[in-house]
């Protein structure tokens, strides 16, 4: 289970992307967190960092948002991970 000051911190990231990247991310992630059930609308960022708590999503989503903004992906991103 990821810290919730890291998953919230990785959700605020999120939220903080510009359109339509914010909301492509956000929907990518509810999709996988809800195991597609998921309705369609924008989901809160309670939900958003919650669901990050999960070792599995933070890890996917972090590396997706860092390789995305260009920046090096290094362990040290994961620490909370470990």
């Amino acid at each position: 289970m990821v810290e919730f000051r890291a998953a919230d911190s990785l959700a605020e990231a999120l939220f903080s992307l510009p359109e339509p990247w914010r909301g492509r991310f956000l929907i990518f992630l509810a999709d996988r967190a809800t195991r597609w059930a998921w309705n369609g609308r924008t989901p809160t960022r309670k939900e958003v960092a919650d669901w990050l708590g999960d070792d599995h999503l933070y890890e996917a989503l972090a590396l997706m948002l860092y390789t995305w903004q260009g920046l090096p992906v290094r362990k040290s991103y994961l620490l909370p991970l470990l």
